[in-house]
């Protein structure tokens, strides 16, 4: 389990008792967790502790479609139950809203990215990045990233792109890998390039033209966020989370449409990407950068020390 060295069955047994020991040695004036084994530690070993985590998903719908309809069902209420116990940051408006039922109030910090990391390139770079990655020059390139697991929907992705008729000289680059990708590529065609799992998203970022998403459900999209502060447009199916870091109704298709995704993706071809890229990247900058989280965290951690240290 990452820093305490402990395998999946290890930390079954062990990991408690390793993480008591380490908040002994350590004694942290506050504990901040994400992720279902670390909250369900957090609630179990943080008593007395000034303690938070961060909900970057919507565990009824995220662990079903990831571990199958039994074995996500149990994660997710086992999830729930912690989270019920803690106090919860939710990473959107909309986990938060899902969360609230459940007896869940978490407080909203918006993610972020780090504008200086993911920016956009003059057309020089973007073509040596072309050339490195084996892309047409002049292509309209399409780029969507996220496991190929039903929840992220690449099919409805790859259908549309190919019954957009785009070209011969268009591209869809899919990056990363799942259980659905032997589906993918039978119904692929050659101008559908399937990477697989890849440690440069950046420089395909800054090859591309247009970021495409299809998924079903989300926390709030780092690969949205890279993708806006990388100056691309994007075209992201119309689901709460996706509604929080756009605002132009012309972004937007209706979940698993093919037709609808298929007619943005033709209108994007012909539209001025480059203005609609710099008012992306002016929407990070403006509302969603990485020092606008840190500052919101900050100020939670005041208070969660507050609170709790005074207990």
């Amino acid at each position: 389990m990452g820093s305490l060295r402990l395998s999946r069955l290890e930390g079954l047994l062990l990991a408690r008792s390793r993480v008591r020991e380490l908040m002994e040695k350590i004694k942290p004036d506050i504990v901040h967790t994400q992720g279902i084994r670390a909250d369900v530690l957090n609630v179990a070993t943080m008593k007395g502790v000034p303690s938070l985590c961060t909900a970057r998903n919507y565990p009824f719908s995220d662990y079903p479609s990831k571990f199958g309809k039994f074995r996500g069902s149990v994660m997710a209420r086992q999830h729930v139950q912690a989270l019920r116990k803690i106090h919860v940051v939710a990473c959107s408006h909309a986990i938060a809203t899902q969360l609230v039922p459940h007896g869940i109030a978490p407080d909203v910090v918006q993610n972020g990215v780090e504008a200086e990391t993911f920016y956009p390139v003059d057309s020089a770079r973007k073509a040596v990045l072309r050339s490195r990655l084996g892309l047409p020059q002049d292509a309209l390139v399409l780029l969507s990233v996220g496991s190929l697991i039903p929840r992220k929907d690449m099919l409805t992705a790859v259908e549309a792109y190919q019954a957009a008729r785009l070209g011969p000289n268009a591209r869809l680059v899919v990056l990363g890998g799942g259980p659905l990708e032997g589906e993918l590529r039978s119904l692929a065609d050659e101008t559908v390039v399937l990477k697989g799992h890849v440690d440069n998203i950046k420089d395909y970022l800054n090859a591309a033209d247009v970021f495409v998403s299809s998924s079903l459900a989300e926390g709030l999209p780092n690969t949205v966020l890279e993708a806006m502060a990388s100056g691309l447009p994007c075209i992201l199916s119309d689901i709460p989370p996706h509604r929080e870091l756009q605002e132009d109704d012309d972004a937007f298709f209706p979940c698993g449409d093919i037709s609808a995704l298929s007619s943005r993706l033709s209108a994007m071809a012909d539209k001025d990407r480059t203005a609609l890229g710099r008012e992306a990247r002016r929407h990070v900058e403006h509302r969603l950068s990485a020092e606008r989280m840190v500052a919101e965290y900050q100020e939670i951690y005041r208070k969660v020390v507050e609170a709790q240290g005074g207990q």
